[in-house]
């Protein structure tokens, strides 16, 4: 067995409805329809172990799960309204160390209690194999599995039996812990047809001539007042947050094997005291999106469930978008563990149920016509090209072949890109290199002593969103752009 919190979390269904899956581009059944996608936490889970065949272990906080020796049993609940048009399923589970063969789903029998099934009567389940995860069972993390939409009819019981590929044993944790398994329903609503309008009966009317009036009427519907951003901070079509890994500010500045970031800080703005607030790297990447830490002080446990507010959240609510861009991960919605360069605690957009999972994508998802990128955008490369593993001059030539394209459309587009690091190695007191290019950026360099928080107040300033938690004491950041404010 593994250690694992055993605090019990009640089952749990979160809705994300309509606006916020248009604001990031889900494509839903219809173009009239909304689309809802529905988080529900197992509500029975257990495992059965064949050494063990008479052996009940559903309190267990940790399910152990081979490819013979021992099988998961996990049931979900569903309601979905009549009609509705399911459009995506995936399966999450938590996986508490690491195993070499991927996890395998089967539909299993409901007729099973987690208090009393053991390997001798468990339900049967079928020899159909419904997904299987894209990679081995991560350490620490979530796994996600995408199953068939027919796998799910409408409101039910859903039961199915996890294995592995290999006899290695696994272990997944269990409901009673705070990384319960989930199942993720995305649907669209059965389409309405709309009521038939009569026509109305002609009525006799009279003519008349209307008064003379001093001043002309333009229209019949006024134009919505434009908003003001903070005073000095222009308000962009767009922003762009490239998060690098690991370098100190000397490191990057003068540095002659960085010449495209070099030639981005002589020609933009070259914020020379950044400080990152603290090490190592995740609660860095969650200071900057949530305004904290949300209590994590390593690098373990992504991803987390938080439903604090985040600038992800915030652009939605307002009718804004948010897009995340990961060199290396598999698709979009893709909440597993590390995987082909792709680092989950470097992901903070994970973190959060307060908005849809399909907010993350590959960066080869990444728009070529820059007018359809969200209103912000987070980028972050490979631990390669994000200078975690390789050269400072490997991650400047990514981020000059990536991104220069943006960066130079950004001037004469009303947009920004803003390249940053999560922390330094440990020998510059966290001091950072942070660059801002873009339209009404004024070139030079500035001394104002900021950091992720800054950066976050900035982004908020700039849309007019009510800064959040830690953000709110940091001084607002104006000097580097021209005076005149920009109205949106």
């Amino acid at each position: 067995m593994f250690p694992h919190a055993r605090t019990f979390i009640a089952p749990v269904i979160a809705l994300v409805t309509g606006a916020a899956f248009a604001v990031v581009g889900f494509a839903s059944a219809s173009a009239s329809a909304e689309s809802t996608t529905l988080i529900a936490n197992a509500i029975a889970d257990t495992y059965v172990s064949k050494h063990d065949p008479n052996g009940n272990f559903g309190s267990d906080a940790s399910m152990s799960v081979s490819q013979n020796s021992y099988q998961v049993l996990m049931r979900f609940q569903l309601s979905l309204p009549d009609g509705a048009s399911v459009t995506s399923v995936s399966l999450r589970v938590y996986s508490n160390n690491s195993v070499s063969g991927s996890l395998e789903v089967q539909s299993s029998g409901n007729d099973w209690d987690e208090a009393t099934v053991t390997y001798a009567d468990q339900p049967p389940s079928q020899s159909i194999e419904l997904g299987r995860s894209v990679e081995s069972l991560p350490d620490v993390a979530y796994a996600s599995l995408l199953l068939p939409v027919t796998s799910i009819a409408s409101t039910g019981s859903f039961s199915y039996r996890l294995t592995t590929t290999t006899g290695e044993q696994g272990s997944l944790a269990s409901r009673e812990t705070t990384h319960p398994p989930q199942l993720v329903v995305t649907y669209a609503p059965a389409p309405t047809t709309p009521p038939a309008t009569a026509n109305p009966t002609p009525t006799e009317t009279s003519t008349s001539t209307a008064p003379a009036t001093s001043t002309p009427t333009t229209s019949a519907t006024a134009s919505p007042t434009p908003t003001p951003t903070v005073p000095g901070v222009p308000a962009f079509d767009h922003i762009v947050v490239v998060i690098d890994e690991n370098q100190p500010y000397q490191s990057i500045i003068g540095n002659a094997d960085a010449p495209y970031i070099n030639s981005l800080a002589s020609s933009a703005a070259n914020l020379t005291e950044m400080y990152a607030e603290t090490h190592p790297s995740q609660p860095n990447y969650l200071d900057f999106f949530g305004g904290d830490n949300q209590g994590v002080t390593d690098n373990t446990g992504a991803p987390y469930q938080f439903t604090t507010e985040n600038l992800a959240h915030q652009l939605i609510t307002a009718g804004k978008s948010f897009g995340a861009y990961a060199e290396g991960l598999p698709y979009s919605g893709y909440l597993g563990g590390d995987t082909n360069g792709y680092v989950i605690h470097h992901a903070p957009w994970v973190n959060w149920t307060n908005y849809p999972a399909t907010v993350s994508h590959p960066f080869t998802d990444f728009p070529t016509d820059f007018t359809q990128l969200p209103t912000v955008a987070m980028v972050v490369p490979n631990r390669c090209n994000d200078m975690h593993d390789c050269s400072v001059g490997t991650g400047d030539a990514w981020l000059k072949t990536n991104l220069d394209g943006y960066a130079q459309w950004a001037t004469t587009h009303n947009s920004l890109l803003i390249v940053t690091w999560d922390e330094d190695d440990g020998t510059s007191n966290n001091h950072i290199a942070t660059v801002l290019s873009g339209a009404s950026v004024l070139a030079g360099q500035y001394s104002q002593s900021t950091n992720h928080y800054g950066l976050l107040g900035l982004i908020e300033d700039v849309y007019g969103l009510a800064r959040i938690a830690n953000a709110t004491g940091a001084p607002a950041i104006t000097a580097p752009f021209a005076a005149s404010t920009v109205l949106r």
